[in-house]
This record gives C-alpha cells, structure tokens and sequence, in this order.
C-alpha cells in the first residue's frame, strides 16, 4: 500500500499554527508552553523512553490513538529546547496528518519505522516531517513575537557595540543566542524562523 502525502503550502501552515495558539494559548506569552498544552489540554501522556535516539534514530512519536508521546529520555531531561521542539513537532503531526496516520498500521516504534519504509517512503517521510517541522517552529516562535523581540536583540546588540547586518556573523549569532532564551528553543530553530518569516531581508 502505498500512502498520498498531500503538498500543504506555507498559507495553510501558518494558518493551522494560528488556529492551534488561538485555542490553547490565546494569552501569546512567550515562551510557549507547549509541555502543558500537551498533558492538560491535549491529554497526551509524555513518556521518557531510555535510547530511542541511539536505537532508532528518532527523538520522539505518538502513538497511533494520540494518547500518548514517547521522547528519548535524554532529550527530556537534559535538552529544553529540543524536548520542547519534539512535543511541538508531534503536535504539528496530530494536527496536520491525522488522516494519513489513521491508514497506517503501528504498535511500537519498531513497527512504525517499518511503516515509513514500506509504505511512505523516504521522500514522503520527509514532506511529513518538513510540514511538521515547520508547524512545530511557528506555534513556539509566532511571527508577531519574533519580529518585536528580533528588534530588542537587535537594540541590545547595538547597544554592545555589534553592527546589526545580514552579513555580521557576529551580530547575528549574538541575536540567535538571545531568541534561542527568549523562546527556549535551538538557535537552529530561531535561525530557521528568521529566515522563514524574511526577518534578517529587512534589515538591508
């Protein structure tokens, strides 16, 4: 059996990040606290599991029902920010393919890698998981927050001295660094969402 994975464009994914923070945050206090949203609004259960990463290359999954999100334990006890962006991106798979998880047939991780193997394959994975990725990086750094806070770390740069341009690496790195806190995400994330959203093209 082979599984459709539908194109969904950058409208449609914004789109689904706003819906999912006007339901669950509707405050928009940064950071976002998607641990809660996830066992109290959601009713998802977090489970540490010991070396899903090393045994199987994967930080977390769901469940096939949703109940329940497995995270490598190391991840949930030692890196906020990437234990965050996984609780987030397995949200953005709830919300965005429910339909395409319910063809599939998985009880355990084991199972579901071979699922992605037989009956997804490599490059639809991969759309899976850039829709989710993507979902995951708008819901913990909104648009509207990014851009007011990018304006306070590009003020607190200045005010060290840094030249705030594109072509700084300096300054830039500075200012990841301060989102990365700001937001408690990866400055790999912070360095996406800027360039997703076309921040750092304003400032030339």
């Amino acid at each position: 059996m082979s599984i459709f994975i539908p194109y969904l464009s950058d409208d449609v994914l914004r789109h689904a990040a706003e819906e999912f923070l006007a339901k669950h945050h509707s405050s928009g206090t940064i950071p976002v606290p998607i641990e809660q949203i996830v066992e109290f609004q959601l009713g998802i259960d977090i489970i540490p599991i010991p070396g899903i990463h090393r045994a199987y290359d994967i930080v977390s999954m769901s469940s096939k029902d949703w109940r329940q999100i497995c995270v490598d334990e190391a991840v949930f006890e030692n890196f906020p920010g990437r234990y965050r962006f996984s609780l987030a991106h397995e949200v953005g798979h709830r919300q965005l393919h429910a339909k395409i998880y319910a063809q599939l047939q998985f009880a355990n991780i084991a199972e579901w890698k071979g699922v992605i193997c037989d009956e997804v394959g490599e490059n639809d994975y991969g759309k899976l998981e850039f829709q989710a990725y993507t979902f995951a990086g708008l819901v913990l750094v909104p648009p509207t927050p990014l851009s007011e806070r990018l304006q306070a770390a590009i003020a607190l740069a200045q005010s060290r001295g840094l030249t705030v341009k594109t072509d700084s690496e300096v300054a830039r790195n500075a200012i990841e660094s301060y989102l990365s806190k700001e937001f408690v995400v990866s400055r790999d994330v912070i360095r996406r969402r800027l360039d997703y959203d076309n921040l750092w093209e304003t400032l030339r």
